[in-house]
């Protein structure tokens, strides 16, 4: 009875050493999957050299962007938009926040790694979104730039800001669109992560948005799609550019492609199906948790291999003895 207990022993502990041993080698293959290639490309961030980019005039007044919302761990889905952003040609693209779910160096890389594999040939813009500074803003710095920007292109300006986990500065986003009127723009478009719903600042965002001819507001966080017009100016919250929620995994992606064809600005809503990509589950677990651990020698990846180990010896010394 006891001889068979210890055999029982035995191939508990080199069950549990095989699947530790073969889940490092999955995680180190699915890293060399994320991290290829190496390094992002140069369009993808708000860097001074994506921005001279996309402010450079093409060969006539026409224009042409995409805007995608929160991506979080919705790879799968925001591929098949990314795919679709290509086939449009756009000349920049902006993200509306929560480009990753946890801000921290691998979860940054394997996102940046798949938007690079997607070679989409034109500035790809990132505002901060609340899961992208969760501990600071130095991962988000690091991989895509600044975090507030504006520019002129073909008489429209285009105004970046940072709400991710402060409240719009009203006073600065006021003299940001202030060199707007003094350039005599068409119109001015707004990117930020949060709606602004603080009850202090929506009158007076309002009338900003009002008196400074904002034509479009874009912003993410809120799980959903949202187009509303509002004294003339177009409204849109897409919170659905891959990520869901975790009783949900899987939702509709959307995204959003505006044209000013001789001076006539339109947007249509792009739409992709859920798209639950359980490689790109895997690969997020492998490279975003397992190898991320061993890289960082977390203790919830070697504990419990070092005392499987540990127990799987013993019972091969005791046998051995016996």
């Amino acid at each position: 009875m006891i001889s068979g207990m210890k055999r029982i022993f035995f191939f508990i502990a080199a069950i549990f050493s095989g699947l530790y041993i073969l889940t490092v080698i999955l995680s180190i293959i699915a890293a060399h999957s994320a991290i290829t290639p190496v390094p992002p490309s140069s369009y993808i961030g708000n860097s001074p050299s994506n921005i001279s980019i996309a402010e450079k005039p093409g060969n006539s007044a026409d224009l042409k962007f995409a805007v995608i919302g929160d991506i979080q761990i919705g790879y799968g889905t925001a591929q098949q938009l990314l795919k679709l952003i290509k086939e449009q040609k756009c000349d920049f693209i902006v993200q509306t926040g929560d480009l990753v779910n946890l801000d921290e160096f691998f979860h940054y890389r394997l996102i940046l790694g798949i938007i690079q594999n997607e070679d989409l040939q034109a500035p790809f813009f990132v505002v901060p979104g609340n899961h992208d500074v969760k501990n600071g803003h130095e991962n988000f710095m690091n991989f895509l730039g600044q975090n507030e920007f504006h520019f002129v292109r073909n008489n429209m300006h285009f105004i970046f800001m940072d709400n991710a986990v402060s409240p719009l500065n009203l006073e600065h986003l006021r003299s940001l669109l202030e060199k707007g009127r003094a350039r005599k723009v068409t119109g001015q478009f707004l990117f930020f992560h949060r709606p602004v719903d603080e009850p202090e600042l929506t009158d007076k965002f309002a009338a900003l948005v009002k008196e400074y001819n904002v034509l479009y507001v874009f912003c993410g966080h809120m799980h959903f799609f949202r187009r509303e017009v509002k004294n003339g100016t177009v409204f849109v919250t897409n919170g659905r550019g891959g990520d869901y929620d975790s009783d949900n995994t899987a939702s509709a992606g959307y995204a959003v492609i505006v044209e000013n064809n001789k001076g006539i600005i339109k947007d249509t809503k792009i739409e992709v199906p859920e798209d639950f990509s359980r490689y790109w589950a895997c690969i997020h677990a492998l490279y975003g948790h397992v190898y991320a651990g061993l890289m960082e020698y977390s203790p919830a990846i070697w504990v419990p291999l070092v005392f499987s180990w540990v127990f799987l010896v013993l019972i091969v010394i005791k046998r051995l003895k016996d």
